[in-house]
């Protein structure tokens, strides 16, 4: 079955995780703007993985729109993972495949003006800090080896 990886990142933690899962599974591993040239329906599955803004993943509609055969998503984010969360994020961003969620972080270098505000008043987080790890990557790695 042909797999690829597209990935939506916009502070780096998404292409992170897209380039690990693409070295440990062997599979191909293309960038959002990149992808929408290709011919996704040649594809099996496809995996995209994308950052999380005030409750969205990035470019979820437009994703869902270009793929027809089976969807699995990784949404990366700041918030503490828990079951409640992933189900709220599959409701709000209407996810009806597999919805994994991964930690991420926040890089204030990457971050617009605006962007910074916002997130230093949400979170009272005021210093950029990494929270991403190989290890979040197993369940998702576990199910994309069983299709």
């Amino acid at each position: 079955m042909s797999k690829i990886i597209i990935y939506n990142s916009k502070t780096g933690f998404t292409s992170k995780y897209a380039k690990w899962l693409s070295e440990d599974l062997g599979i191909e591993a293309v960038a959002f703007k990149d992808a929408k040239k290709l011919d996704l329906s040649k594809y099996d599955t496809v995996i995209y993985g994308a950052s999380i803004v005030a409750g969205m993943i990035r470019g979820i509609s437009d994703i869902k729109r270009m793929v027809q055969n089976k969807l699995v998503v990784f949404a990366v984010g700041f918030t503490v993972e828990s079951e409640e969360y992933v189900n709220t994020l599959k409701k709000t961003n209407n996810v009806d495949s597999m919805l994994f969620y991964l930690r991420g972080g926040v890089d204030f270098d990457r971050l617009g003006f605006f962007s910074k505000f916002i997130f230093k008043k949400v979170t009272k987080q005021t210093v950029s800090v990494d929270m991403t790890s190989k290890n979040y990557l197993n369940p998702l790695k576990e199910y994309i080896m069983t299709l």
